[in-house]
């Protein structure tokens, strides 16, 4: 599923805003439960592929890990 997809349910599941603009054009696969806290879910994504993530005034945003 594109990154930009799974943000897109993370918004819906968490009730917050994500901010598309830094998200790269990145495709993953693998399963996260919604049982799960959002903080989780972001390391997870975290470690699987080279993005960080900030949450701001229950705004997500993205960026390429450096």
């Amino acid at each position: 599923m594109e990154l930009s997809n799974i943000l897109k349910q993370l918004n819906r599941w968490y009730n917050i805003k994500v901010d598309y603009s830094g998200v790269p054009n990145l495709r993953l696969t693998g399963y996260i439960s919604r049982n799960e806290s959002l903080y989780r879910v972001l390391q997870m994504l975290e470690i699987t592929a080279n993005v960080k993530f900030k949450v701001q005034n229950n705004v997500l945003k993205t960026s390429i890990k450096k």
